[in-house]
């Protein structure tokens, strides 16, 4: 039921719509992959376009709301748009004039655009009437609001009576009992500020009937655990336990109302007209497969037979207990998501919802991508490991200071020393920004009163922290005292951002001895935001940029402020932008990269395809970009590396479809090759290595003692089935008398025959003849599964002995005991450490400094700085480089004087309450 789909030639679908012949002032070129999105688009009605960066997404959705519009489809469109690409939709939508003049032609200049922006009070009020009221849109206009805007979006009260109940009996995944619906809608109206109902404007009013949502990975999460299937009907129901211990934190109040407004406007329009744009979809878990799935087709799952996410789990998801690192930076056991079964039915689920294309797929014409490390390279479809000699590695090896402090890290992770002995003031300054909120977040807890447990688990989590800010900075670590570097000692102190410096200084040193305008290079960081302005003073005091020449963009900054250094780098004036997580999404700077250099390793790797993506799109001039990731040897690295290696083969499955590309190309980073490769320590290296095989053998040992209590279940099922079999052939002949040419009757036919005798309204059976069918099947059935599973794999049958073969299965237990202890205990560890040291000795295995990693870094400068993508040189490209420093240097400096306004008003403030105390 889940293969009946036949894909379909968009190309082949007929579109029409009116649009301006010209964008941004050049001639309309359709792309193939947006005319294919708009088809896709206009046979499903909704959909997903899931592009990758620099496709066209934009574009694709401004042109199916064209045909929509035209086509009778709607009268109100809506889209919903991330703050940092608000001015970009507008613009795009209906160009840019001034004073009657078009500076820049937009897509759809015959609509009027509707700025709703944060649906503010100043942007409502242009809706209501001489009444006050808020009236509709116009018809036939398209309404533009930001993520602030759609969650201020509400229901009244008849539609939230109408459907409110069944939302919630969705995201609850079936009715419970009436007291744990109320509990639930408490929940949810707690979690979302009196929910949906309430909000401060009720789409009701607005008339809205399309929904477009740009970068819609930010409601993914909806649904975030599996939950039991409820048993029961009426005022007795049960919820069984789950199957599954996996869950992805709690659902996010934009995804909760994200999936309730898509229902409210798929249910009003045929189940059409949700639009969702995004170039990651999903990320780590098959619970965001499932969200973004249900977003724009949750009744369409329940005809394909998925009524529920259990369902959908049994169906595709394949779980397993596998070998981790965990936080503790030691091997453990854990249950993960290893895969899909029935790939081909979900694939085709999913590409009927969603469509999906990488720039390979079409044809874009971007700049050669290498990242670093580099270990491997691709041949034909085969990933060939490159000779050591040309590896170029970014593993750095730790100080003495970072060493010492994760000595103590260790000590309290294990349990060894209290967090109150190492470390005075836990504050620190990683201070993370933007898109690492802890959605998971929930009651702050007295440790005085936690237990063992979760003391544990508490040391773990701080632990995890403790170690991920050493790995940047010790200067972020929350345990060092001192607060307070120099931009030198800051620098000089991390092995990590030493190596970006110098490795900056190798691309600046290259293009000036060969005459070259200074490439752009981006350093991006989601910690330590608080000693960016540090790392300027060293780019300018050390590596010799000026002063105007390096920008930084993090949250905080004014809007101007953030466009005017972007459009400054674009033009080439600003040679370096220190970012934080701002600038992962909507901000493009690709014009004049080189190299963008990844400080802090976000968990998703999708998050590293949005990073990327920043510089490594259509439009830049060198024909080569790099991805730099510097890592350091014996930290939180492996861990982070080991839930990248989890995720990304889990995308890459999905996505791999028909010779598509994956979603993120192993042979470029392969955490699997780096896990080993960052644990130096000899002996912690010979314990993960054995880990492996102990826990193969120990699963060994424990299938064969599962296998001796089923053999006695069969041995129980076998006496109950000699003991009855007789009764059920002696009915079944009796009912229906074998004829002397039939064949022996199989079991299963006599089965069949006895079942029809329990059925048949005439017989007149007893209940010992009902208790013996049921005895027999179930034994039957257990015989069975025995033989396939245990016996024949033995060369035995169903007339096996015993105590004799379970006789033999505990002497290889022990043997096996015996062995795992040989080869894999203390002994056998301490052996292997040896082993690998002298290994080491034998090829000349030493850490490598910085300044050697950044050597192998700038042997790549020659070959990469030096080919340039052909693009355009004419005098009207360089007027436009010239407008786009001007309009950045202006638009900073408007930034720049309404900051210092707002300084003076603050300290016109602090005097004025200073002088009313005096």
């Amino acid at each position: 039921k889940y293969n009946g789909y036949v894909e379909i030639n968009y190309f082949k679908v007929p579109v029409a719509f009116t649009c301006s012949s010209t964008f941004k002032n050049k001639p309309l070129f359709v792309r193939p992959a947006q005319r294919e999105g708009i088809g896709f688009i206009s046979v499903h009605g909704s959909g997903c376009v899931a592009y990758d960066v620099g496709l066209g997404k934009t574009m694709t959705a401004i042109l199916s709301l064209a045909q929509a519009l035209e086509s009778g489809q709607c009268k109100r469109p809506f889209i919903v748009v991330p703050n940092q690409t608000y001015k970009n939709w507008l613009s795009e939508l209906r160009g840019v004039v001034d004073k009657g003049k078009v500076l820049l032609s937009g897509l759809l200049p015959q609509y009027q655009v509707i700025d709703l922006y944060n649906l503010g009070t100043e942007f409502i009020d242009q809706l209501r009437d001489e009444k006050v009221n808020i009236k509709p849109v116009p018809e036939y206009t398209i309404s533009v609001l930001t993520y602030e805007g759609f969650n201020r979006l509400g229901f009244n009260d008849d539609t939230w009576s109408t459907i409110g109940d069944e939302l919630y009996d969705i995201l609850n995944q079936g009715t419970e009992e009436k007291r744990d619906i109320v509990k639930l809608g408490e929940k949810i109206n707690e979690m979302m500020g009196k929910g949906i109902k309430g909000g401060s404007v009720n789409i009701e009013d607005l008339g809205f009937d399309y929904m477009v949502v740009d970068e819609a990975h930010a409601m993914k999460k909806s649904f975030t655990q599996v939950k039991g299937e409820v048993k029961g009907d009426g005022e007795n129901t049960t919820r069984s336990k789950t199957s599954y211990q996996i869950r992805s934190g709690s659902p996010s109040m934009t995804a909760l109302r994200g999936f309730m407004i898509s229902q409210y406007i798929l249910r009003n329009n045929k189940m059409r007209n949700v639009l969702l744009l995004t170039a990651t979809p999903f990320t780590n878990s098959p619970l965001e497969i499932y969200s973004i799935l249900a977003l724009i087709g949750y009744q369409q799952l329940e005809k394909a037979g998925i009524k529920n996410i259990k369902e959908f789990f049994d169906t595709f998801i394949k779980t397993s207990m596998e070998l981790v690192i965990n936080a503790k930076l030691k091997p453990e056991r854990r249950e993960i998501v290893m895969g899909f079964n029935n790939l081909i039915a979900l694939q085709s689920l999913i590409f009927k919802f969603i469509t999906y294309k990488t720039g390979e797929d079409a044809k874009i014409q971007r700049p050669n991508k290498i990242v670093l490390p580099l270990l491997s390279k691709k041949e034909g479809n085969e990933i060939i490991p490159l000779p050591t000699e040309e590896q170029i590695s970014t593993n750095l090896p730790m100080t003495q200071r970072q060493k010492e402090y994760m000595d103590d890290v260790e000590l309290y992770v294990t349990g060894k020393t209290s967090l109150t002995n190492f470390c005075v003031n836990t504050k620190g300054f990683e201070d993370s920004e933007e898109g690492t909120e802890d959605e998971n977040a929930g009651e702050a807890l007295d440790e005085k009163h936690l237990s063992s447990d979760e003391e544990e688990g508490t040391r773990i989590l701080r632990g995890m922290s403790f170690a991920r800010q050493l790995a940047l900075s010790p200067y972020l670590y929350a345990c060092n005292q001192d607060k307070h570097p120099t931009h030198i000692q800051y620098i000089e102190s991390s092995p990590k951002l030493m190596y970006v410096m110098e490795c900056i200084r190798s691309v600046k040193r290259y293009h000036e001895e060969n005459e070259q305008e200074v490439s752009g290079q981006v350093i991006y960081m989601n910690a330590g935001v608080h000693f960016f302005p540090l790392i300027k003073e060293y780019l300018v005091q050390k590596i010799g940029y000026k002063d105007d020449e390096v920008g930084i963009i993090k949250s905080g900054l004014s809007a101007a402020k953030k466009e005017g250094i972007k459009e400054r780098f674009l033009a080439g004036d600003v040679k370096i932008i220190i970012g934080s997580a701002t600038i992962k999404e909507g901000i493009n700077l690709q014009n004049r990269s080189t190299v963008l250099y990844n400080c802090w390793l976000d968990w998703n790797p999708t998050d590293v395809k949005q990073l990327e993506g920043r510089i490594w799109r259509f439009g830049n001039m060198y024909a080569n970009i790099r991805i730099v990731n510097p890592l350091m040897e014996d930290s939180i690295d492996t861990f982070i590396f080991q839930k990248l290696e989890e995720k990304t083969s889990r995308i890459n499955e999905i996505w791999y479809r028909a010779g598509k590309t994956n979603a993120l190309n192993l042979e470029e980073f392969n955490p699997s090759e780096l896990k080993m490769g960052l644990v130096t320590d000899p002996y912690a290296l010979a314990e993960l290595i054995l880990m492996e095989e102990r826990e193969r053998l120990q699963d060994e040992i424990t299938g064969l003692t599962n296998q001796k209590t089923v053999l006695e279940e069969i041995a129980e099922q076998r006496e109950i089935f000699n003991k009855n079999i007789d009764h059920v052939k002696k009915i079944a002949n009796k009912y229906r008398p074998q004829k002397d040419t039939e064949k022996a009757r199989s079991i299963e036919t006599i089965f069949k025959i006895y079942k029809d005798y329990l059925d048949d309204e005439d017989t007149e059976y007893n209940y010992k003849d009902q208790t013996v069918y049921d005895q027999v099947r179930k034994a039957n059935a257990a015989v069975k599964r025995g033989i396939e599973q245990i016996l024949a794999p033995r060369g035995l049958d169903i007339g096996f002995d015993f105590k004799k073969v379970t006789g033999q299965m505990d002497k290889e237990v022990e043997q096996k005991k015996k062995y795992m202890e040989e080869k894999t205990g203390d002994k056998a560890i301490q052996d292997k450490g040896k082993e690998i040291i002298k290994d080491r000795i034998k090829k000349g295995y030493k850490p490598k400094t910085v300044a050697e990693r950044v050597k192998e870094f700038s042997s790549l400068n020659p070959r990469l700085l030096s080919e340039l993508m052909v693009y355009d040189t004419s005098e009207e490209a360089k007027t436009k480089q010239s407008e786009q420093k001007r309009k950045g240097v202006a638009l900073e400096g408007t930034a720049d004087r309404l900051t210092k306004i707002i300084q003076l008003r603050e300290s016109f403030k602090r005097m004025k309450n200073r002088l009313e105390q005096i």
